[in-house]
Formats: structure tokens, C-alpha cells, sequence
């Protein structure tokens, strides 16, 4: 079984592993969510650190596949009543991960729905799912990549 490592684009110059840590470090050093997130996130530093205080993650053994044919099954009537192509690419070695499933569905949901929602008529959305295998620097973790 895999350990899902999520992958977040940093707001200042690469990834990062552990996202919720790196965000509550940047508020502490002043940051808004607004300076995170752009625009549209006006959120104080201090309420920020807040709110990251409060997010807890809970890692379960789940099922990929099953997880992503749950997502696929919400976001395909969307899709369809669009008139817009959903399409999956995945590519996993592993079935089984540990990780927040609830919080992956719950993104995944999230950037699909508006994906089908600002799409135009007869358009395509596609979710890419590819697993990076584990190697000596990740120890055993594996990077689970979605775009």
C-alpha cells in the first residue's frame, strides 16, 4: 500500500510536501491569503494560521480506483448535460494508498465541477492521474500527481 504524498504548487517558487505545515509557516511570517491564494482569498494572516490550526487530515487505507470512478460518477452528468467529454487518464501501479480520501474526492470534486462549469458547450475536461513510484529519497512514500 502506498502513502499518498499530495503535491501543492508553492507560492513562492516550487512544491511542497506538506502543505498545511508550509501555510501555517507562512502566516506566521505575515502572509495573507490573499498573497497564497491571489485575489479572491482575502483572509488576515492571524485568521489564516487560524483556520489551518483547525484542518485536520484524517489518512485512511482506500481504494484509487474506486475513489476515482465515485468522482468520475458526479462530474459525469454535469459533463454530459454540457455536452462536454470527460475524460480519465490514470495511471497507478498501486490500488490501495493511505491518505485523507474524503479530502482528495472533496478537490478532486471541487476543480472538476468548475472545470465542467467554465467549459464551453461540446468541450473536454480530463482528470490525469499518475503515481510516481517511491525511490530512495522518498523513502516509502509515494507521489500521487493530479492535473
Amino acid at each position: 500500500m502506498g502513502k499518498v504524498n499530495l503535491q501543492m504548487y508553492s507560492f513562492m517558487d516550487g512544491t511542497m510536501n506538506d502543505s498545511r505545515e508550509n501555510f501555517r509557516r507562512a502566516a506566521e511570517m505575515g502572509y495573507d491569503g490573499a498573497e497564497l491564494f491571489g485575489p479572491d482569498f482575502e483572509i488576515p494572516a492571524e485568521e489564516l494560521k487560524a483556520l489551518l490550526e483547525e484542518l485536520k487530515l484524517e489518512p485512511v487505507s482506500f481504494d484509487m480506483n474506486e475513489m476515482l470512478d465515485t468522482v468520475k460518477e458526479l462530474i459525469a452528468p454535469q459533463a454530459t448535460a454540457k455536452n462536454i467529454e470527460f475524460i480519465q487518464n490514470i495511471s497507478l501501479t498501486n490500488r490501495w494508498f493511505e491518505a485523507d480520501s474524503m479530502r482528495i474526492s472533496q478537490v478532486l470534486i471541487n476543480l472538476l465541477g468548475n472545470a465542467v462549469k467554465f467549459t464551453p458547450e461540446y468541450g473536454r475536461v480530463t482528470l490525469t492521474v499518475q503515481e510516481q513510484p517511491a525511490d530512495a529519497k522518498s523513502g516509502d512514500e509515494i507521489f500521487v500527481y493530479f492535473a
